[in-house]
């Protein structure tokens, strides 16, 4: 089945344009060029129809596979990312660190405050976020914040708290605490809370 399209007196150079963009778009399309004649294109529309599903088909498969290579990356990058947790209650302390692995990152966990600042002194370049409970006994949550801002000064942390005094948290934004989060947590609201600061 065949059909002509014909230019009238188009140059050589559109025709040629024409012939490309037709190649491209159409790939075994036969194209015969005729100087000044215009083109004749000659071709099976079934064969057209054809050839569309199987580019159709192979974009779908491309598609899927970029996809999942996406996902394998994300699944990557969040094993990778290492949040801090800094707690005296061992429950709290555990339940915190499930929550984080489920989420697909790495929880690190300490009961003491001066272990967790002495770690985060060697390795703070690995830290990508710490959770820090309000009331310990070597050194409250914002006293440790504070001593951890002084090695790395764009740390990123949160306070948690069962314990809330207005006068102890009326500032933690003002010097450089993310947000407070009121114990117990509800679930979805730590998930939140973590991808907002991960994300910032």
């Amino acid at each position: 089945m065949g059909f002509l399209m014909n230019n009238g007196d188009s140059n050589q150079t559109d025709l040629t344009r024409l012939r490309s963009k037709l190649k491209e778009a159409l790939g075994k399309m036969e194209v015969i060029l005729h100087n000044n004649k215009g083109l004749e294109i000659s071709h099976d529309l079934l064969e057209i129809e054809k050839d569309l599903q199987r580019a159709s088909q192979l974009s779908d498969a491309l598609g899927r596979n970029q996809r999942n290579r996406s996902s394998e990356a994300n699944e990557k990058h969040r094993g990778s990312t290492t949040i801090l947790v800094v707690d005296d209650e061992e429950m709290v302390l555990q339940v915190t660190c499930i929550i984080i692995s489920k989420m697909g990152f790495r929880p690190l966990a300490f009961s003491s405050s001066l272990k967790a600042l002495e770690y985060y002194r060697e390795n703070y370049s690995s830290v990508s976020l710490v959770l820090l409970d309000m009331i310990m006994p070597e050194m409250n949550g914002k006293e440790l914040f504070l001593a951890m801002k002084k090695i790395h000064p764009p740390i990123k942390a949160m306070l948690l708290s069962g314990w809330i005094d207005k006068e102890e948290t009326a500032n933690i934004n003002d010097i450089g605490l993310l947000e407070f989060l009121h114990k117990p947590i509800e679930k979805s609201i730590l998930e939140e809370n973590i991808l907002k600061a991960l994300k910032g």
